[in-house]
């Protein structure tokens, strides 16, 4: 092709590309408003003065949801460590893997008020999926999920590509037609761990989708847009000019527990200082099985814990959605039912064993009467009664 083709092709692609921005700008500029639409990402969602804005730490945790999961979590975040104002112990969002997910360790999670979202389908069922193939196992594993462990499907909302590897459209129109409120799958990288460089806010994917956000190897980003679809990019944390969007891909620097707090506090630091976007600290099964980094991680939340970060706050990934959805002052949260755990989650008796011949984790509901619900049950006991006594006057009186 000629020279001057190709630079014909260019400049057209050129065109295109500003003005396709400067329509996405217009939009969001003139039709975008909280609390189902906000695209300005490296902006607060608020008018309050900094100050006045909480600042959020979510911990994630993706993969399986095993026996081993729930007692590391656990152990990181007893419930004696809570977040300020309310008292409410601090929460996690699980991406679980239904398929290899422990349906007790899931439940009694979901029970203690942590957030369970789904975390995707295999990377071999993702690769090259199509959106039937989406749609199908999306709905598939998200009624599992929720039948298994005796979690309100309605309260399953979040969603995650495994290996942090989005499917494209396909994936994003399955999970916007099943009804979830937002995917995680979408990788933001600061550079710098300084607090002047802008972290990303939780923006909707109303425009379409920006090339700030990186799409890891081997995976697909949207190029749709999805109005009132919330995407809380899995933000990195930075060491030594690298970001890691998991935690343990940075921890080869690093040599004793003390080294893993001083990171990830110089991180919450450049979050607080800067504009504070939410902070991520991402783990997996891999994570919690480091002992230097569980430590280092356990330091990290009592140190949130004290009074001196009376400011802030550790949130399932909903719980953030509330507060960037409808913003409110930090002295203002103390009056309001925001981040309040009256919610009362329904508990269902179960219990995990190993089974000794395949050595692997089984766990047991017991079955139970809905004490919420026992004029239900009152009922049936009395029309069974009122049946029973017909049928025995009618063998009685009939013998006569």
């Amino acid at each position: 092709m000629e020279p001057v083709a190709w630079m014909i092709i260019f400049i057209y692609l050129a065109i295109s590309r500003t003005l396709h921005t400067a329509t996405a700008h217009a939009l969001c500029n003139d039709t975008c408003q909280l609390p189902d639409c906000f695209c300005r990402y490296a902006d607060r969602p608020s008018s309050h003065p900094l100050a006045a804005t909480p600042q959020m730490v979510l911990v994630t945790y993706t993969g399986p949801i095993t026996k081993e999961t729930r007692a590391g979590i656990s152990d990181i975040f007893p419930d004696r460590i809570r977040n300020p104002v309310h008292d409410c112990p601090m929460g996690v969002t699980l991406f679980a893997v239904a398929a290899d997910t422990n349906d007790c360790a899931a439940h009694l999670l979901y029970v203690r008020g942590h957030e369970i979202a789904l975390g995707g389908l295999t990377e071999q069922q993702t690769r090259n999926a199509s959106a039937k193939t989406w749609l199908r196992d999306v709905k598939r594993q998200r009624h599992d999920l929720s039948n298994r462990s005796y979690i309100p499907e309605s309260h399953i909302r979040g969603f995650r590509a495994p290996l942090l590897r989005p499917g494209g459209d396909e994936q994003f129109e399955a999970i916007y037609d099943h009804g979830f409120l937002y995917d995680s799958s979408l990788v933001a990288e600061p550079l710098s761990e300084d607090a002047d460089i802008s972290r990303p806010w939780p923006f909707t994917l109303d425009i379409p989708y920006d090339s700030m956000f990186r799409c890891q190897a081997g995976g697909k980003c949207p190029k749709h847009s999805y109005p009132a679809f919330w995407e809380v990019p899995a933000t990195g944390l930075v060491t030594d000019w690298r970001s890691c969007a998991f935690i343990d891909n940075c921890l080869t620097t690093m040599r004793s527990s003390e080294d893993v707090f001083r990171w990830l506090y110089r991180n919450y630091r450049a979050h607080r200082d800067g504009n504070r976007a939410p902070m991520q600290i991402n783990l997996r099964a891999s994570t919690l099985r480091n002992k230097m980094a569980a430590e280092g991680l356990k330091m990290f939340v009592k140190v949130l814990a004290n009074d001196a970060h009376n400011d802030t706050w550790v949130l399932t990934t909903q719980e953030a959605l509330d507060w960037v959805r409808s913003p409110v002052a930090l002295a203002d949260i103390g009056h309001t039912g925001m981040w309040s755990c009256n919610e009362h989650r329904r508990y269902h008796s179960c219990y995990m064993d190993v089974n000794q011949r395949t050595k692997k984790t089984i766990n047991t509901f017991r079955l139970y009467l809905d004490v919420d619900r026992i004029w239900y049950w009152q009922i049936i006991a009395l029309v069974i009664g009122y049946i029973a006594l017909k049928r025995y006057e009618r063998v009685k009186y009939g013998n006569d």
